[in-house]
């Protein structure tokens, strides 16, 4: 990786750099996203925040403001759909994205 020499030097690492960096970022987005949608269903549907307490929360977690949530989630609207149609349950979720709380 470009640019890395002094923290390799004190952290060597096991990772070898991409060569082919092209669409990386998009799958990372595209699982955020995923996430975002996830947390938006628990808060809505499981806790049942109102809409703009969750836009705040959301806000905090993802460190985006709550233009690009509601953009974000616009995008995944089928990915909601399904967990609201499924009725998802909080295990399910943890089994899914097991690094956030679900209490």
């Amino acid at each position: 990786m470009r640019g890395n020499t002094f923290l390799t030097s004190l952290f060597p690492t096991s990772v070898e750099p991409r060569q082919n960096k092209k669409g990386l970022r998009s799958v990372h987005l595209d699982r955020r996203d995923d996430a975002l949608a996830a947390r938006f269903y628990f808060y809505h549907h499981i806790i049942r925040k109102r809409y703009d307490d969750i836009l705040l929360e959301l806000e905090k977690e993802f460190f985006i403001t709550p233009h690009v949530v509601i953009q974000r989630l616009n995008q995944r609207v089928d990915y909601l759909k399904e967990l609201s149609r499924k009725k998802t349950k909080v295990t399910y979720l943890k089994k899914m994205f097991p690094f956030f709380v679900w209490n």
